[in-house]
């Protein structure tokens, strides 16, 4: 059995009109936590996700250089909520060469929440400048 996770942005108190699909992905066992199914925020493709699993929802940015991307975490706060309860977010950094040889350097938001019940949910990151 699956169920649809929808996805709505908030960006500085303005809402997107309709809601966001996300992309839903499977993790591997970190060992702590059965395996994770992962929510991509803003991924042009139905989110799902099994019963039963932990949920690890996510948005995020690139920057070029470390210090846009330390410059963008001091000037911007993210929150996030799972129908309407705020979640604790915390924060990922990644750097990642593409094929190309550019370097990204990324800010990921991430909560991770406890299985659901079967049913529509709805996840909401909000970032305000």
């Amino acid at each position: 059995m699956r169920r649809l996770l929808a996805v709505l942005l908030a960006i500085s108190g303005l809402v997107v009109a309709a809601p966001t699909a996300a992309f839903a992905v499977r993790d591997v066992d970190d060992g702590s936590f059965p395996h994770l199914a992962g929510i991509r925020i803003l991924r042009d493709f139905p989110a799902q996700v099994e019963v039963g699993r932990w949920i690890r929802v996510g948005g995020g940015w690139a920057a070029a250089s470390p210090d846009l991307r330390t410059q963008f975490e001091n000037d911007v706060s993210v929150t996030m909520t799972l129908d309407g309860v705020p979640q604790t977010v915390f924060t990922v950094e990644r750097t990642n060469l593409t094929p190309d040889g550019c370097t990204f350097f990324f800010v990921d938001y991430q909560f991770l929440h406890p299985p659901l019940d079967p049913g529509d949910h709805l996840a909401v990151e909000t970032w305000t400048a």
